[in-house]
């Protein structure tokens, strides 16, 4: 009898101790990100033949946990008119997530004169597929906000 009790009294600490490992370990689920792929043409300001322009973009922004900073990267890339590309690297170091919407901004690597500066980003995830539902806006530091409508590709926020 005395064998029993501790048989299952140590399988009912091994359980317990297990059971709060993994409750405590995945309870908090994986942190808030945004995610996307998508294929953009200015709606505004824009002025000329910048509406025929078409801007692509690839992003994964983290939000911070457990001590972890927030953190991601962004690529985008612009097709102007008569051939001519920039390209943007950004370096993702500040992140918020609120509900379907997510703001992120970091440090830019560009082939434009926006080489070292800060660039701010809205994403808010309407839908899916993203195609004319979700929203997609950029700010270079000092400059004016550009509001972009998704023709292709999708973006979640989570």
């Amino acid at each position: 009898m005395a064998i029993k009790l501790v048989r299952s009294s140590f399988f009912a600490l091994v359980i317990f101790t297990f059971g709060t490992f993994f409750a405590t370990a995945f309870a908090a689920g994986p942190p808030p990100k945004a995610v996307g792929s998508v294929e953009v043409v200015p709606i505004s300001p824009c002025e000329g033949p910048c509406g025929a322009s078409l801007r692509y973009t690839e992003f994964s922004a983290h939000e911070e946990r457990d001590g972890k900073p927030d953190k991601g990267s962004m690529y985008w890339i612009q097709y102007g008119p008569e051939s001519s590309t920039i390209e943007h690297w950004i370096d993702i170091d500040n992140v918020e997530i609120e509900g379907d919407c997510a703001s992120f901004d970091g440090i830019a690597t560009s082939t434009s004169d926006h080489d070292g500066d800060r660039l701010f980003v809205r994403v808010c995830d309407n839908g899916s597929p993203g195609k004319e539902l979700d929203t997609f806006q950029l700010k270079w530091d000092g400059e004016a906000v550009w509001i972009y409508e998704v023709v292709d590709g999708n973006l979640l926020v989570h």
